[in-house]
């Protein structure tokens, strides 16, 4: 083992917070000095090979982009942006912000550092007016479309106009971890680099130990994935949506690994489910495990339940516990939206955890593994469908 500092120099190791500062608490200047920091051959390879010598390295203070496997005490590799690179960053890129210390937003609170760490998302021209600016992110924003998330982006926006109502173009960025998503609006100047590679830190005693070094654009399928069993496994009360397919399925299948008791859901059609070998194989280990099961289908066009009963040993004791109901042709839970009435998808696991496709016809899915609002607007709702809906036979 060599120290950093034999890679870096005098390279100073800086401070990135990783939150609002406003809620994090007293801040250690420095959590990290290149001196007591440990790095194999291996990873001295790796510093080399990917030049990371060029880059600044910051040490991060705080977990509110852990789902981007970026936690506390980690380092973060990123270069410093140039006026031009600067109008060149994409949405979904993890950046560096300056904080102004004297903005009206900061000067009051103690103890902040210098950068703080987003993930960036687009530039909003503050020549339009707020319905305009939405309807410009919704596209690759999908979280507006929830009214709650709506509110609290108007808010953030309208003060973010009184702070910065010099400015004529601003850029957005999101925070996660805070139950909901946190919003924040800089000046282009405040922009300082792009984060492109991330070195988990091992405490060792005295000493931390740089166990590897990634791209943060590696596997980012893997990291969805990543991130949905982080917030499953923690019972994480984080809203989180996406607009792809594999979301669907990743939250579905933490819903089935992780429910305790019941499994309850609304779907078009049981091939939703029964065509997938891993969604089927967890709900079978599930009800090995004791659990219930209880489904509604719009449309039993493609009957496939009897395929699963006939791939797994089933005690009676264990079909006892799966009940599938349908509704009449063309009967679904509905909600109504601004008069618009949608027919929506649903799962829940337990009383917590849910997985809802709020448009039947849109691919927008949305989830939440410990929130019992969704549950109580529609667990009692679904229970009595149970009650007075026709079995299907199994």
């Amino acid at each position: 083992m060599n120290k950093l500092s034999t890679l870096t120099g005098d390279k100073e190791i800086k401070l990135v917070i990783a939150g609002n500062p406003a809620e994090m608490k007293q801040i250690d200047k420095y959590l990290h000095s290149s001196e007591n920091i440990l790095t194999s051959e291996e990873i001295q390879s790796v510093y080399k090979e990917k030049k990371l010598g060029d880059y600044d390295i910051f040490s991060v203070l705080g977990t509110s982009l852990v789902i981007e496997e970026i936690h506390h005490g980690d380092l973060v590799f990123g270069k410093k942006l140039n006026p031009e690179e600067k109008t060149q960053i994409k949405s979904e890129d993890v950046v560096i912000f300056h904080i102004n210390h004297e903005s009206e937003r900061y000067k009051d609170l103690p103890n902040i550092p210098d950068f703080k760490l987003r993930k960036f998302r687009t530039f909003i021209s503050l020549e339009n007016d707020n319905e305009v600016i939405i309807a410009q992110i919704i596209p690759i924003m999908s979280e507006l479309q929830q009214p709650h998330i709506k509110e609290i982006f108007i808010r953030k926006l309208d003060e973010a106009k009184k702070v910065l109502k010099n400015e004529s173009l601003l850029l957005l960025s999101v925070n996660y971890l805070n139950k909901d998503i946190d919003f924040s609006f800089h000046c282009l100047s405040e922009l300082y680099a792009k984060i492109e590679y991330v070195a988990k830190i091992k405490e060792d005693n005295e000493n931390f130990i740089i166990q590897n070094i990634t791209s943060i654009d590696e596997n980012k399928e893997e990291n969805l994935k990543k991130a949905l069993q982080y917030l499953a496994n923690r019972k994480i009360n984080q809203y989180f949506c996406s607009t792809k397919e594999s979301f669907r399925k990743e939250a579905l299948l933490n819903i089935f690994t992780h429910a305790q008791k019941k499994i309850r859901g609304a779907f078009n059609q049981l091939s939703d489910i029964t065509n997938d070998k891993e969604l089927m194989h967890q709900l079978y280990t599930f009800l090995k495990k004791g659990g219930e099961v209880n489904f509604i289908v719009y449309n039993n066009t493609e009957w496939t339940l009897d395929r699963f009963i006939a791939s797994y040993t089933l005690t009676e004791e264990e079909k006892a516990r799966i009940s599938i109901k349908q509704t009449p042709q063309g009967g679904q839970f509905a909600r109504n939206d601004n008069g618009i009435r949608n027919g929506i998808t649903f799962c829940i696991g337990d009383e917590n955890m849910y997985v809802l496709r709020p448009n039947i016809n849109a691919s927008f899915v949305e989830c939440n593994f410990n929130n019992r609002e969704f549950y109580n607007m529609i667990g009692s709702i679904f229970d009595q469908q149970m009650q007075i809906l026709p079995n299907i036979r199994l």
